[in-house]
């Protein structure tokens, strides 16, 4: 409504325009070297306009060639780009029937088309993992850690596969670029800390997910728990009575309903002379000690505690 009633305001002013330079016609006396031009102001102004009007379409015309080759490009570009992520469509749903090698050749397809960007590469890395090629699968995680989009991703299976290999120092740099991307990292760097024997370094990690929200003050206080225990029982294995006792103490006032780590303090007690304390942890520890630890992860059964599932490697799951 607004556009119609602008476009008759338009056409009305155009229109009084034109009748009052009908009536006012003016003239005008141009000299041009030998030659005189006498016109009307209406006439040269019309012609004014003509003349605007002729150079503004072919400044068009001539940057709609100039841009010609250009367009073509992204057409062209364009056209690669749809038909690519049709074959990464068709990759990824042969992927998910478990039909790897059809994923396969239309992945490849993919990356013809579209190069090696993020998506391609992650779908080639899943792929991978499905024929069981590790070497293919570190290769080209490690390529996408070079893409914002799929850093973390690519940071955190790098982390995760380096720990199956007991390759804790290269799991931890990689965990720990993950957790500088995404704060929720931050467990896995907790238990590499852990597995390292870096207990100050575990107890920072957790404070820090604390301030950024990212961990409650309860889960704190479990988690600092399991740190203490498992520096406890290192005290204990290299004959560190003193140290384990300091340990003990911790672990007791934040886990102290907890079988292993009631049973820990009562050893570590008992290895420094404490007889009578380790003997009422050991009355207390009949009363709460569960028959077996099921991982809440993978399922698997174990018959003692240890913090990280002997199965899946998971920290703390065995509960």
């Amino acid at each position: 409504m607004i556009a119609l009633l602008l476009l008759l305001f338009f056409i009305a002013a155009l229109g009084i325009g034109a009748a009052w330079m009908a009536e006012n016609p003016g003239s005008v006396v141009i000299h041009w070297f030998d030659y005189q031009i006498d016109t009307s102001f209406a006439f040269l102004l019309l012609l004014a306009l003509v003349g605007m009007f002729v150079i503004v379409f072919f400044l068009g015309i001539t940057r709609r060639i100039i841009l010609f080759p250009e367009r073509m490009l992204q057409q062209r570009q364009l056209k690669f780009y749809r038909q690519g992520i049709v074959q990464l469509t068709h990759g990824v749903a042969a992927l998910a029937a478990g039909e790897v090698e059809t994923a396969d050749a239309h992945t490849r397809k993919a990356q013809k088309l579209l190069g090696r960007t993020p998506l391609v590469l992650l779908v080639s890395a899943q792929i991978a993992r499905s024929q069981g090629d590790d070497a293919k699968t570190r290769h080209l995680l490690e390529h996408m850690l070079g893409h914002e989009e799929t850093e973390y991703l690519a940071a955190r299976s790098l982390s995760e596969s380096a720990s199956r290999q007991q390759l804790f120092s290269k799991a931890l740099e990689m965990a720990q670029r993950a957790h500088a991307v995404n704060a929720k990292g931050f467990v896995a760097v907790v238990s590499l800390h852990a597995r390292l024997g870096q207990w100050q370094e575990a107890l920072v990690t957790l404070d820090q997910a604390v301030r950024k929200g990212q961990l409650t003050l309860s889960g704190r206080k479990r988690w600092r728990g399991i740190v203490h225990l498992m520096q406890g029982l290192q005290c204990l294995e290299q004959q560190q009575q003193q140290a384990a006792v300091t340990a003990a103490k911790l672990v007791l006032k934040d886990l102290p309903r907890f079988a292993p780590a009631v049973a820990f303090a009562a050893k570590a007690f008992a290895a420094s002379g404490h007889k009578r304390k380790a003997e009422k942890l050991e009355a207390s520890l009949a009363k709460i000690s569960p028959v077996a630890w099921t991982c809440s992860a993978c399922g698997h059964v174990a018959k003692t505690w240890t913090a990280h599932c002997p199965a899946c490697g998971a920290f703390d799951t065995l509960g």
